[in-house]
């Protein structure tokens, strides 16, 4: 019988600088792959196309903060949720789910990964992004694919 992995503890705050609790890319991967957590990345989109983590919810954190509109930038692919706010649709494909942020280098995925949070989305930052992410070897995607949908 496979091995169903377990999710990480609910997110901590580092209390010192009260940032989102982090996870390393290699763990994220296994949850993500396993089902057992939503990834999501939080960069533009063109910087998506360039290369992503396979499966990763795109929204970026500008339509995340609320700076693009109800469902992100023009063009972007309707994604789970499409209609509502941008962190409402992370909520409703994240299915009570942690939600594992990712970005470049972990900057932008700290702030989504706080402003989820903060809203009552569980999140964790995936600590040095898509850099850390190549440096470990892990599974990646590159071209305008859309393996995890955009919101």
């Amino acid at each position: 019988m496979a091995r169903i992995p377990r999710p990480p503890a609910p997110a901590r705050r580092d209390s010192v600088r009260n940032s989102p609790a982090k996870i390393d890319p290699t763990e994220a991967h296994r949850l993500a792959s396993a089902g057992a957590a939503l990834l999501l990345d939080v960069r533009e989109a063109g910087e998506h196309a360039e290369v992503h983590a396979p499966g990763a919810l795109l929204v970026p954190l500008t339509a995340l903060a609320g700076l693009t509109g109800p469902t992100g930038p023009s063009g972007s692919a309707p994604g789970p949720g499409a209609g509502s706010s941008p962190v409402e649709a992370v909520r409703t494909a994240a299915d009570g789910r942690p939600v594992l942020v990712v970005c470049r280098s972990g900057n932008r995925s700290a702030i989504a990964a706080g402003l989820l949070d903060a809203l009552g989305v569980p999140a964790m930052n995936v600590t040095g992004g898509m850099r850390a992410w190549s440096l470990a070897g892990l599974p990646m995607h590159s071209g305008a694919c859309r393996c995890g949908g955009a919101i």
